[in-house]
């Protein structure tokens, strides 16, 4: 039961990507996010690799005989459960997972819980003018309108901490068609942060919100409140989507 419930969760794909690089299965450059769950789930079904990350996730990460001991507890009434409202302490649970859908009607509390996870989100700025410079910060200490330190530029991109490696590509003179794509995505990114300062930061550090769906987030001409419930909406719309990608 819980390797089918752990399947489609992020933790398992992180843990069956790290597997298959560990075992040459996959490029060990391979992003991460760009990879399909259902294909991956698919591709390494019934093989040493998906053993071998269901082993590391139940040891590691689990203690599955403590909660099933827990369980067994409350089966018997020994422990009561007790139901109430989401809380603030909750929310941020819910909103720290990967693989949870965000409530569809969000009030202030859940929105506030969701800037808080957004301002405090590691990100990393990289000059995409110089290509000389980078630097590891979460989003909330950006400045209104970042300049890169090295050059004086603005043309300032917003890579997710997974994405820090293929940064370096960007200087190359001769570079893949993967790193050019990646090179073109990232300054479509840094043209957006040049125009839209602070709130696309704020926007491109959310889960599954790239240069297009930031584009549409700070089109929406919104703010406060009504621009944090732009970006839920993409991030609900990502988490219901991902598994097709």
């Amino acid at each position: 039961i819980l390797q089918i419930a752990m399947k489609r969760t992020a933790l398992f794909k992180w843990k069956l990507v790290q597997i298959a690089k560990k075992f040459g299965a996959i490029d060990p450059d391979a992003d991460y996010e760009r990879l399909s769950s259902y294909k991956l789930t698919e591709l390494f079904e019934n093989t040493v690799v998906q053993q071998e990350a269901y082993r590391e996730l139940f040891s590691v990460y689990m203690d599955v005989p403590a909660a099933a001991k827990v369980l067994g507890q409350v089966r018997e009434g020994s422990i009561d459960v007790e139901i109430g409202q989401l809380s603030i302490l909750g929310a941020d649970g819910l909103f720290s997972s990967r693989d949870q859908m965000p409530p569809p009607l969000a009030d202030q509390a859940v929105l506030a819980t969701l800037r808080r996870r957004i301002e405090g989100q590691e990100i990393i700025l990289a000059c995409m003018n110089c290509r000389k410079w980078k630097s590891r910060t979460v989003a909330g200490r950006v400045q209104d309108h970042p300049v890169c330190p090295r050059c004086g530029a603005r043309l300032i991109a917003v890579l997710k901490p997974w994405e820090e490696p293929l940064y370096a590509a960007c200087a190359k003179r001769e570079k893949s068609d993967e790193e050019k794509a990646f090179e073109a995505r990232l300054i479509r990114n840094a043209n957006i942060v040049l125009s839209g300062g602070k709130k696309a930061v704020l926007a491109l550090a959310a889960k599954g919100v790239g240069p297009e769906i930031a584009s549409r987030i700070l089109a929406t001409l919104t703010e406060g409140d009504a621009f944090f419930s732009e970006i839920l909406k993409a991030e609900r719309n990502y988490i219901r989507t991902r598994k097709y990608w």
